[in-house]
């Protein structure tokens, strides 16, 4: 299992600058996966990279990590 490190006002601003581009995936969309937004963790560049989708517009925002054991992808809802 990987983990990483980031600061709470890093991750709080990924989350408000994304989280208005999240659709309402588990009820109108057949793509359940616009319900979620995707954070993507990359060791040697020590940033995160957080995208939501609607369907119609993306959202794609950077942030550095503090530390970070290997690059992987998490979603969160």
């Amino acid at each position: 299992m990987k983990s990483a490190m980031i600061y709470a006002n890093d991750f709080n601003r990924l989350l408000a600058a994304t989280k208005g581009f999240v659709g309402d995936g588990a009820r109108n969309s057949p793509r359940k996966i616009y319900g979620y937004i995707r954070l993507e963790f990359h060791s040697e560049e020590s940033k995160v990279t957080a995208i939501a989708v609607d369907g119609y517009r993306m959202s794609i925002e950077n942030s550095v990590i503090a530390d970070c054991d290997g690059d992987f992808v998490a979603y969160i809802k």
